[in-house]
């Protein structure tokens, strides 16, 4: 049987992966944005209105979202952001339509929302008050990681797949993500069971 311990860690690793991952998909308009441009032939101002679009949904979506997180645990809520946002971001490599593009940037911020408040939703749940601060700064180093790794990566993945391959891919990514987290994270009942058999 998994010790407390090691699930903790484990629900640390993967909530800093989810979190990476997050950054590489929000990212990808910024890297292919000219190569975008140039291809659909997309005016400047065109572009950073699809650009804005992420943000302001993202915003916008954070407190009706919260209170969706409360009512189905971080399980349910996590995973069903983590299909959301990676649809909507392979769908972006499929689509040429400006108003489609820009639905789907819509789409990416709606579904990126609940993220971190899902995380910060479990790590209460599986760490005490004193454990929070580590275990919260391991998490929250994602939001540094994944812009570190984004422009070196996904320049990568553009060079060899085209900017339609790059976003599809890293929608992808989020797949096997998902169903790792559905398949690994338990309700804080399964915390209090752990306890009493260690």
């Amino acid at each position: 049987m998994r010790t407390i311990k090691s699930y903790k860690t484990l629900t640390i690793f993967f909530l800093f992966l989810i979190g990476v991952v997050n950054y590489l998909d929000r990212s990808a308009l910024s890297i292919a944005n000219t190569t975008i441009q140039k291809d659909l032939a997309i005016s400047p101002m065109q572009m950073g209105v699809m650009l804005s679009a992420f943000s302001m949904a993202y915003a916008f979506s954070q407190l009706p979202l919260g209170a969706l997180i409360d009512k189905l645990g971080s399980k349910l809520a996590l995973g069903g952001s983590l299909v959301v946002w990676s649809v909507a971001q392979a769908a972006f490599g499929l689509f040429s339509s400006y108003g489609h593009l820009v639905g789907l940037r819509v789409l990416l911020g709606i579904g990126e929302a609940p993220v971190f408040p899902s995380a910060a939703k479990a790590l209460s749940e599986w760490f005490d008050t004193q454990e929070r601060g580590t275990a919260t700064g391991w998490v929250w180093s994602s939001t540094c990681i994944g812009p570190c790794l984004a422009p070196p990566l996904l320049t990568l993945f553009m060079v060899h797949l085209g900017w339609r391959g790059m976003f599809i891919a890293v929608g992808l990514l989020g797949i096997p993500l998902v169903l790792a987290w559905l398949k690994f994270y338990r309700d804080p009942d399964a915390r209090e069971a752990m306890l009493i058999h260690t």
